[in-house]
């Protein structure tokens, strides 16, 4: 096997790793959603969303440093510069737990006033919304302070302890979530307070895990002004659209707060957690290739490269569609399921925030790609002005009246045209050849999903919303998306590989033996 089918079949295994763990975290994290809804109620709920999108606001700091760890740490892991690694590895850890402290004091100075002053939250809940924002800095801060260590376990490629961590992360938060109704205390507050014990504990997780898996990143009392200055610089500019994002998407939620009120703000933070499940298939398969393209293009791979880039976008737009599809076509009665009773428009409210992550799923490999040169300044400013000219257009729409519907959708289509730009400017920068990207990428994906809509979609009208349609659409979706995928969107070479995998090789084996058995 060639050093690119190792790498190919490397990532085709840690994709399987981070895709049955996002199956199992995200039917914990829905069922553990549910809990929480109906043991805080809308209003708690839509308090704790708020109170936590004013420190998550800050979180555009924690995005932007885990692109530029991840990067330079891959980087030199492809130069096999592994003393380099580590040496960057330290000095990412002093730099975040630096900038921890500067979060903390702004966060406690002009956050305290936010919330206090600036808010709709009925006076009697203020004093619980205080305790909860104090939980939720340290649970900002500890995740602040795990990028490092989480950077240094994806550069290496070990998505085995990533997979198993995050399990027991999620079960330990359905742990919190039953635990709640015998809390002695108020149960809002009881809830942050448990998360940020567990968000530490996991911390702790991670930085054991680091010392003893991986020597090289052991932290060393290391300090060096040029790395800070080539770190900042690219943090900087990826700081650029990480604050754009968490700006949109934290100043929409204040923005509902103030218009519509703490409902409102309960609807959009169920849409959020829906989004967030399903971005999750395909963002976790970005931990897995992301590694890869960094080091390929240390290595000068430019065939590899690109064949990288192509393959990796249809892919994850693919692992995408697995639950993105059945679950729209069944989308009002799923939410009954997991909810039961749920705020008005929440459905409308996920719909468009799908538009979003539709276009963002085979876009990562793009940025990434983009990432990989140092060079990020112009692709971040285009990005940036795009991304911030959709809070503007937000805020008209609900000045105007609008219940929230055309305000979500607004942002989703900010997605399309970031897509549409990214693409053009690849071009220009990566010499990415747009005649190939579309009948490589955009085609097969087009195809795929026309192949696959139209039977479910006749059974979801035909049976309506409930247990028949959803018990008949959903494995008819797998199916047809399965044999669409291998049949249309997949090349020769990506076919090999998907029957390269262990699981794969098992059938095939298993198929075997029962023609032998016959055969006798």
């Amino acid at each position: 096997m060639t050093d690119h089918q190792q790498n190919s079949a490397r990532i085709a295994r840690n994709t399987i790793y981070l895709y049955l763990r996002m199956i199992i975290v995200t039917l914990v994290s829905l069922y553990t959603s549910r809990i929480v809804l109906n043991t805080l109620g809308f209003d708690d709920f839509g308090i704790y969303n708020v109170v936590g999108s004013v420190v998550v606001f800050f979180s555009f700091f924690r995005n932007a440093l885990r692109n530029a760890t991840t990067r330079y740490i891959s980087v030199e892991l492809g130069k096999n510069d592994i003393k380099r690694a580590g040496e960057i590895y330290s000095m990412a850890i002093n730099m975040h737990i630096l900038l921890g402290l500067l979060i903390a004091v702004l966060l406690e100075s002009a956050g305290v006033w936010f919330i206090n002053t600036q808010l709709v939250i009925a006076p009697e809940r203020l004093a619980a919304a205080n305790w909860v924002f104090q939980f939720t800095i340290i649970t900002f801060l500890a995740s602040l302070i795990q990028i490092p260590l989480d950077s240094s376990i994806i550069a290496h490629e070990r998505m085995g302890f990533y997979a198993i961590i995050s399990l027991i992360e999620a079960g330990c938060k359905l742990g919190i979530a039953l635990l709640l109704t015998l809390s002695p205390i108020d149960e809002l507050i009881s809830y942050a307070g448990l998360l940020a014990l567990l968000s530490l504990l996991v911390l702790a997780g991670y930085a054991l895990y680091n010392r003893i898996a991986l020597p090289e990143c052991r932290y060393t009392n290391y300090w060096d002004k040029q790395v800070i200055k080539n770190y900042v610089s690219y943090s900087g500019w990826s700081l650029l659209v990480n604050a754009s994002d968490v700006g949109v998407t934290q100043g929409q939620a204040v923005l509902f707060n103030r218009f519509l009120g703490t409902i409102a703000n309960s609807a959009l933070g169920i849409a959020s957690q829906v989004y967030n499940a399903v971005s999750m298939f395909a963002r976790n398969f970005a931990s897995a290739f992301t590694p890869q393209i960094y080091k390929s293009y240390a290595n000068g791979d430019r065939q590899y490269f690109t064949s990288l880039l192509f393959s990796t976008s249809k892919l994850s737009y693919y692992l995408l569609l697995f639950p993105l599809i059945p679950l729209m076509l069944n989308l009002p009665f799923v939410l009954h399921i997991w909810l039961g009773a749920y705020p008005p428009l929440t459905p409308w409210y996920i719909a468009g925030m799908m538009l979003f992550e539709i276009f963002d799923s085979f876009q990562a490999p793009l940025w990434n790609a983009i990432f990989a040169t140092g060079n990020i300044k112009h692709h971040q400013i285009m990005m940036a002005v795009i991304k911030l000219s959709v809070l503007p257009l937000t805020w008209l729409a609900l000045h105007l009246g609008d219940n929230g519907v055309r305000a979500v959708l607004i942002w989703g289509l900010g997605n399309v045209c970031c897509a549409i730009v990214r693409i053009i400017y690849s071009h220009w920068f990566i010499s990415l050849d747009l005649r190939a990207y579309w009948r490589k990428v955009i085609l097969p994906m087009l195809a795929t999903t026309l192949l696959t809509l139209p039977l479910p979609g006749l059974l979801i009208w035909h049976y309506g919303q409930g247990w028949t349609g959803l018990l008949l659409s959903t494995p008819l979706c797998l199916v047809l998306l399965s044999a669409s995928i291998y049949l249309v969107g997949l090349n020769p070479q990506e076919k090999d590989l998907v029957r390269s995998l262990p699981i794969a090789r098992h059938f095939r084996g298993a198929g075997r033996t029962k023609r032998d058995e016959t055969e006798k």
